[in-house]
């Protein structure tokens, strides 16, 4: 530890704060970070975030502190052996780059944070180094404070090179966890204008990494960091896996790139699913929601504000918009509803004979949902609010009726089978509200594929998990796993489509539509095949895990409960094995 003391001991903490006050207390927590002490490691890393660099903000002990950081993720007693630390500290050197991507204004800020009379600034940092809480908080309006702020971003902005030269190490490292926030780091910190002959080399090693990773998650951040560096990740816009393509295309070199922005398009129509694309389709419940070091916050919000900023037609997007009404309103300016608002909306809230079929759909779904309209929900109201929408449930729902129509020129539907959510009482005989809902589904389920129905020897049995999922076991004939030998459907489409249009298949697209999640497995020609669907969207191609003497197929599906009603239940007396 001899190391991290001396370079803790050459700064005068006494002359530097963060954001909760004056650094003294900070050599500690650094210190901490190579001790053996689990706790003590947890609460180091928690300073760090909550103090050194919050929110997003740099202060006067930020670029010492990245400096030391800079060193300590070399050292083999981080973290008390959890490597995650070592994967954190990465990340924050990312914020840190992230804080100060100020490569236009640099200048003006550099001149306005150092000017000719530095007594102003010296006295200030004096008095609020030495105040109590209570003037300290005074102290914060004076001007000399943002000055003193502009150093930080002076002095965080001229250390990018440094803390960029020693996190490149890291793109060899062993963990791929490791190396995909060594190159989320590189993203941000290569920004620097003096790193701009480095980019073309680095670039090019994350194109060879892409190529030689088998990890899904490493891809996926390889290929985010090379649009971030001005890369151009064309190549993989056809991957098969949601996760990947989806990165390549939200590069901003393909920001007007018709077949990006058809995979953007394509994704935005299962947001959800982008969350769960950066694990193995088939991996356990703990790893399905894996992110990437370079998303704040869930994938899907970057997903929707990336397509959202690149499509004018509000039309081509309104299959998103519908798949995160349940979301919405959870925080203020919504990230899942706010920007598809936006677009949908640019020109302000429009007149009954003016709104489109698009826009009504939106408007109808909005004001149908009774969850959406707690008169106490203050992330709803400023978000309509900023937008200049109406804040008036009556309104919503006005506009929203439709009106009556010869034919069926002024109706939208969304593509497929998101349709069937507008129509739940035609599909399953039960509005969305009914708490009978989810028990139809399990019941016509059990008819379609009961004995007597038209779909052979086989044998069916229902069993209940939980409240909202259920799974179909059927013995006998597998499910084909591609178009071959003269089947008329494969697995995917089944689930992704409505079949052949009868039963006991034409079931598996009508209970996928009103499902987040279904899982299945098939039984077929001795072999095992397994895919995974969430909102309708397949997470990958179908996959073979083995071979078996087994014939049939089992089927998991999970209703979705962000647009069931909060007391919607399977009764656990429709289970039949």
């Amino acid at each position: 530890m001899a190391e991290a003391n001396e370079a803790v001991a050459a700064v005068d903490w006494n002359r530097l704060f963060h954001a909760h006050g004056p650094a003294t207390d900070t050599p500690r927590y650094l210190q901490a970070l190579v001790s053996d002490d689990d706790a003590a490691v947890a609460a180091a890393y928690q300073h760090l975030w909550s103090a050194v660099l919050r929110p997003g903000t740099v202060w006067p002990a930020t670029p010492p502190v990245a400096r030391i950081l800079a060193t300590l993720i070399h050292d083999p007693r981080l973290g008390a052996g959890d490597e995650t630390i070592r994967q954190g500290l990465l990340v924050f050197l990312r914020a840190v780059g992230k804080a100060v991507a100020v490569v236009e204004r640099i200048a003006p800020v550099r001149e306005s944070a150092y000017p000719s009379d530095a007594s102003v600034t010296g006295a200030w940092l004096g008095a609020y180094l030495t105040a109590d809480e209570e003037d300290r908080a005074a102290l914060c309006t004076h001007p000399a404070r943002d000055l003193v702020l502009r150093r930080a971003v002076v002095d965080c902005f001229d250390l990018l090179p440094e803390l960029l030269d020693q996190v490149k190490p890291f793109l060899t490292h062993p963990s791929p966890a490791v190396r995909s926030c060594a190159v989320a780091a590189i993203g941000t910190l290569a920004r620097h204008p003096a790193a701009a002959p480095d980019r073309p080399a680095l670039i090019h090693a994350f194109e060879q990494a892409v190529r030689a990773t088998d990890d899904i998650r490493e891809h996926a951040a390889l290929l985010i960091g090379i649009g971030e560096l001005g890369g151009t990740p064309r190549a993989w816009l056809t991957d098969p896996r949601p996760g990947v393509r989806g990165c390549a295309a939200l590069a901003p070199t393909l920001a007007d790139d018709p077949a990006a922005i058809d995979v953007l398009v394509a994704l935005s129509r299962s947001p959800r699913a982008f969350d769960r694309a950066f694990a193995p389709m088939l991996a356990p419940p703990a790893y399905r929601l894996m992110s990437l070091p370079q998303f704040e916050g869930t994938p899907r919000w970057a997903l929707i504000d990336t397509v959202c900023a690149r499509v004018a037609d509000f039309e081509r997007i309104a299959t998103g918009a519908l798949a995160v009404v349940p979301l919405a309103f959870r925080m203020a300016p919504c990230p899942d509803l706010g920007p598809f608002l936006e677009v949908a909306f640019a020109d302000g809230w429009p007149t009954p004979d003016a709104v489109t079929p698009a826009q009504r759909a939106l408007v109808a779904a909005v004001g149908e949902h009774d969850e959406l309209w707690d008169p106490d929900n203050a992330y709803r109201q400023a978000t309509l609010t900023d937008l200049g929408l109406p804040d008036d449930r009556e309104r919503w729902q006005a506009l929203g009726r439709p009106p009556v129509f010869r034919d069926h020129s002024g109706v939208w539907l969304p593509d497929g089978l998101r349709g069937l959510r507008l129509r739940p009482m035609r599909w399953v005989g039960a509005e969305r509200t009914d708490p009978a809902f989810a028990g139809k589904i399990v019941s016509r389920t059990a008819a379609a594929f009961s004995a007597g129905a038209d779909n052979g020897p086989q044998a069916a049995r229902i069993t209940i998990q939980s409240d909202l999922t259920f799974t179909l076991t059927v013995e006998g004939r597998g499910l084909p796993p591609s178009r071959r030998d003269g089947e008329p459907f494969a697995l995917t489409e089944m689930f992704t489509g409505l079949s052949t249009g009868q039963m006991p298949h034409l079931q598996f697209g009508i209970n996928a539509a009103y499902c987040s999640a279904v899982s299945v497995r098939s039984w077929f020609d001795g072999r095992v095949y397994a895919q995974e669907f969430i909102d309708l969207a397949p997470l990958g191609p179908v996959e073979d895990i083995g071979a078996t003497d087994r014939s049939g197929f089992e089927v998991i599906f999970t209703l979705d409960s962000q647009w069931l009603p909060a007391d919607a239940v399977i009764p656990r007396s429709l289970g039949t094995g």
